[in-house]
């Protein structure tokens, strides 16, 4: 079997960014990810994105906006220009990118194909968004089918407004659009690995799996947010569906997917999956009030690292069930202070 050969880590994030605002920015100048899968960008906000500078420095060398690699989108609905990006930090410039034109809602769909430095096989990045209403189960569909003919490392950031219920036990999470023939739509995205038809894993189901098995609990993982949730979920909040004066109803729509040949970036300082709620939303645990400049929902960190093997049979099915050897090593020599519940450290 050939050995693996990894890769420069990469700090990925994934944010709805709500249109706008200077608060992003400013958000976006403190982390510095590598790479950045946003959605709801308008073409303003995109311009500012490029224009930003960090102590004299461009906030991100390069982006690619899907308003602006498809069709003219300057007459359509409000929705319709509400687009989606990808933008790189010391990343370099991508050999290729686009839209998917076969998607129901091409501009809720961006990709970029990237070299990285003496990589036998470009990173493929892409940003999704699910925009509520129809066509949302057969955009849904669509980005699936996208992504399950894909070879080669992918990074994918999505905005899914699903699952309603985001259940420790993945096949017990349940999806909005059930009517025949769409119930299996949203599933074939982001279900388990017996509904989804593509092989991609969600970084913090990897991560809490991988976790488990160190911790001999998977479920004791399932606590580490700095709420205690039932199996029901959500596994982390990401957005209240009760923008109302009563009680939050969290969800984890976003989130951030990758392929087998990309792996967690573990090391003893730090957990490789975020979720930046309150950095994210800036309205605290109320959820009662939408200041000016802050997106109403989290932000998704993932550092990882693309990882090449030299021969695709050693990969099962397109897919891993579990972290690779390297990963559970160095996940296993984190310090329990990093590791314990309810600690913070996570999210």
């Amino acid at each position: 079997m050939t050995a693996a050969r990894t890769h420069e880590s990469l700090l990925v994030a994934s944010w709805n960014v709500c249109r706008d605002g200077d608060g992003r920015r400013d958000l976006l100048a403190d982390l510095r990810p590598n790479l950045l899968c946003a959605q709801e960008v308008t073409a303003e906000a995109h311009r500012e994105l490029l224009a930003a500078t960090v102590d004299g420095q461009p906030l991100f060398d390069w982006g690619a906006l899907s308003l602006e690699l498809g069709p003219d989108f300057s007459g359509t609905s409000h929705s319709e220009q509400l687009g989606v990006g990808i933008y790189g930090y010391q990343v370099s410039k991508p050999l290729a990118m686009g839209i998917d034109p076969a998607n129901p809602r091409p501009e809720k769909f961006v990709w970029a194909r990237i070299q990285m430095p003496d990589a036998p096989d470009p990173l493929t990045v892409v940003s999704y968004h699910a925009a509520p209403g129809f066509p949302k189960p057969l955009s849904s569909l669509a980005a699936a089918n996208w992504l399950a003919g894909k070879t080669g490392p992918v990074v994918v950031g999505m905005d899914t407004n699903s699952p309603c219920v985001d259940a420790l036990n993945h096949d017990e999470s349940q999806y909005y659009w059930l009517e025949h023939p769409h119930q299996n739509h949203e599933a074939a995205l982001i279900g388990s690995r017996s509904q989804r038809i593509h092989g991609l894993e969600d970084v913090l189901r990897r991560y809490q799996d991988v976790a488990g098995l160190i911790h001999g609990d998977r479920a004791a993982v399932h606590n580490w947010v700095d709420e205690p949730r039932s199996e029901g979920g959500p596994l982390a909040p990401s957005y209240n569906r009760n923008t109302g004066q009563g009680k939050p109803v969290l969800s984890r729509y976003d989130s951030v997917w990758v392929s087998a040949e990309v792996e967690l970036a573990i090391n003893s300082s730090s957990v490789p999956v975020q979720y930046m709620w309150e950095g994210g939303t800036q309205v605290g645990r109320t959820h009662r009030y939408r200041p000016p400049g802050g997106s109403d929902h989290a932000l998704v960190l993932a550092q990882v690292r693309p990882c090449y093997r030299g021969s695709p049979a050693t990969l099962v099915a397109g897919r891993r069930t579990h972290l690779g050897r390297d990963e559970r090593t160095r996940l296993s020599r984190c310090s329990r202070s990093v590791l314990e519940i309810g600690d913070g450290s996570l999210f």
